[in-house]
């Protein structure tokens, strides 16, 4: 009797696991990596590299093939579709509001929403996303 309780505890033990790996691996061909939280750190448009402007904060956010978040002075919202580390996403619907404040935050903006929607690929390193467009452009996030 209390052999063959164990033999069901073990088994069930090994059940939990088996579900458990396959979740994983299932939510990783999914991109579980990117799914969260990100906060823009920097853009990298012709080779040079742009810190975001101090009042804006561009960010994203990824879920089970949904992302949006703020562009810095507008939000948007959108689909994405990930195939190993291929990335592709869009189209976007944006709120359509002018910022004159900061200066540049206009520009920062357009340049963010048009890498998003021109990836190519991903990687997530720790607590590090970057988002790679043509041409060497890219997007670094944070994990926030």
């Amino acid at each position: 009797m209390k052999a063959h309780r164990n033999l069901v505890l073990l088994v069930g033990v090994g059940i939990v696991v088996l579900v458990g790996a396959a979740v994983i691996a299932i939510r990783a061909s999914r991109g579980g990596d990117l799914e969260g939280d990100w906060a823009v750190t920097l853009l990298v448009i012709d080779g040079e590299e742009t810190p975001v402007l101090a009042e804006t904060a561009p960010t994203a956010t990824f879920a089970e093939g949904d992302v949006k978040g703020s562009a810095g002075c507008n939000t948007f919202s959108g689909g994405y579709e990930i195939d190993g580390e291929s990335l592709t996403m869009g189209p976007f619907a944006s709120t359509q509001m002018f910022c004159e404040e900061p200066s540049g935050a206009m520009d920062q903006e357009v340049a963010y929403l048009g890498l998003l929607g021109e990836a190519e690929s991903f990687s997530v390193n720790g607590d590090e996303l970057v988002i790679q467009a043509g041409d060497g452009r890219r997007i670094v996030f944070a994990r926030s």
